[in-house]
């Protein structure tokens, strides 16, 4: 079974603590679903593309807020930020916060 990541963005750059994706476009079998005829892309999926990005083994979300929705073709730069035990990701598009995560690692 395909992961509902694959084919959804593509990473433009990697810069130390930050990294910039580009979301596909609508036809992506997730904007489809989620939802029809206004595509936005899933909180839960924020998540898995910053697992993914940044290597990392979510075990726990301490925090998560979801401010503006993500639409196909956002070009987002996604900051990693070290808080203890703990990161901070913060996404943004065009230098606007639309999310912040605090998820607990291995």
């Amino acid at each position: 079974m395909d992961k509902l990541t694959n084919n959804l963005y593509n990473i433009m750059y990697t810069k130390n603590t930050e990294v910039g994706i580009r979301l596909t476009d609508a036809s992506h079998p997730v904007f489809k679903a989620h939802f029809p005829n206004y595509p936005v892309l899933p909180a839960f999926l924020q998540i898995d593309i910053i697992s993914e990005i940044f290597n990392l083994d979510i075990i726990g979300i301490i925090k998560s807020k979801f401010i503006e929705p993500l639409f196909p073709l956002d070009e987002l730069v996604i900051y990693r930020e070290e808080q203890n035990k703990n990161i901070k990701i913060k996404f943004k598009k065009k230098d606007k916060i639309t999310s912040e995560i605090i998820v607990d690692i291995r």
